[in-house]
């Protein structure tokens, strides 16, 4: 119901006229230089006239002011007469209002301030016209904040908190994607912990000069444009352990077939004892030590042969010794 603000007489608007003016110094004198204050002083001044107070939030409505206008409004008992128009004049303004909030939020989105403007969508009460329309955005605004907390996720340059804290930003209780965002923020975790913890075995596994047990590792991390970097490095790095542990085993096969023994021990030492080596350093042992047995067998016949023939030639010569002297 609309309230017309031009019925009465002459000499009645002027007497409200007059009596706002009193209102205003009345609220000025007793330090109420607000609207608001204003406003308080108003209702008391008319307590009793329901058409007063209504004007008063009509006019809060016309100047826009819809919080006045809705609290100026309640001030109507029930009992009166005109309290079915302040409960329309209510749902007007907060209707209007709800309608300010979700303007003012959706310029706001405009700017990239996505919370700010959820929060401010959320002013808006279940009984508005709005509230549906503002529920479709505040999810529609939730799920673009999502969208730049993964992007921050999957940076290259590893944002996980950045992305953390910007999803936990729409982790809230009202919030029409919070199961969406709890689980994707559970996700992330649980997918980070796992890559670093493989991440590091395989680091102590290349310590350790174990590259099988490093690759090993490096398989089980999940893809990710971070760790994807990270699995390359350590890939590289397992390859070069690898090709240099091989040269060192060709060494050692060198020396052993130099049957210089000891240098082939020395650089059998330093392959690592992964259960691969162990297996293949065991076996190399064996034929070292064959080699060897060999090598002195073969020496000790030689040995034997040269002390034959010395013994043959020593005879031979004492035998020409004797034939001279005859």
């Amino acid at each position: 119901m609309s309230i017309n603000r031009t019925r009465g007489s002459t000499s009645v608007l002027r007497s409200r006229v007059l009596m706002s003016l009193a209102i205003f110094s009345l609220a000025a004198a007793n330090g109420l230089g607000t609207a608001y204050g204003a406003m308080q002083v108003y209702i008391r001044w008319g307590k009793n006239d329901a058409r007063s107070v209504l004007e008063q939030a009509e006019a809060w409505r016309q100047q826009r002011n819809y919080p006045l206008c809705i609290e100026t409004a309640r001030h109507v008992p029930q009992r009166s007469d005109r309290y079915d128009d302040a409960q329309l004049l209510i749902y007007r303004c907060d209707a209007a209002l709800a309608k300010q909030h979700l303007e003012q939020a959706e310029a706001l989105a405009a700017q990239d301030r996505l919370k700010d403007a959820i929060y401010l969508a959320r002013e808006i009460s279940p009984e508005s016209f709005y509230y549906q329309r503002a529920q479709h955005a505040i999810e529609t605004w939730s799920r673009q904040i999502l969208t730049v907390a993964e992007r921050h996720y999957l940076d290259p340059s590893g944002q996980l908190e950045m992305a953390l804290s910007i999803a936990r930003a729409v982790d809230e209780e009202n919030s029409p994607i919070q199961a969406i965002v709890q689980n994707r923020i559970q996700q992330w975790q649980t997918t980070w912990e796992a890559n670093q913890s493989h991440h590091r075995a395989a680091e102590i596994a290349l310590g350790v000069g174990n590259w099988e047990a490093a690759l090993a590792e490096v398989r089980q991390i999940s893809e990710h444009p971070y760790w994807n970097q990270q699995v390359d490095t350590l890939i590289q790095s397992a390859n070069a352990q690898q090709q240099q542990q091989e040269f060192i085993w060709q060494s050692a096969h060198d020396a052993l077939q130099e049957r210089n023994w000891d240098e082939a021990g020395r650089l059998l030492s330093q392959l690592p004892e992964t259960q691969t080596w162990a297996a293949r350093k065991a076996e190399f042992r064996e034929q070292m030590e064959i080699a060897r047995t060999q090598q002195e067998d073969s020496d000790i016949v030689w040995t034997q042969v040269l002390v034959g023939l010395f013994i043959v030639v020593v005879e031979l010569l004492a035998v020409m010794g004797r034939r001279r002297r005859l």
